[in-house]
């Protein structure tokens, strides 16, 4: 792998040649900026989007504190009653 032309990256970055800008490119990257603003939410519509999820949220936290606490009150039934299937030869 003898290469004769041990200069060839330094010969490629001598035939970059600066590129000028499109003109009112900046104009178009600040148009583009502020239209992107002008499609945020309202404030309106953000409460109202929060409030709605911290409700869900609250209803789903109290309906799983809820289930859990009707399942240990059927299980502890069960065992009072004991009608609970013990296989266990050793009692």
């Amino acid at each position: 792998m003898n290469n004769t032309r041990n200069n060839f990256p330094d010969e490629l970055l001598g035939t970059i040649l600066q590129v000028d800008a499109p003109p009112f490119l900046l104009t178009r990257i600040q148009q583009k900026i502020a239209n992107q603003m002008k499609t945020r939410f309202s404030m309106r519509l953000t409460w109202a989007l929060s409030f709605s999820f911290i409700l869900v949220l609250t209803l789903n936290i109290f309906v799983l504190v809820k289930s859990t606490a009707t399942s240990t009150k059927k299980q502890n039934l069960a065992e009072i009653m004991q009608l609970t299937p013990d296989n266990s030869p050793y009692k």
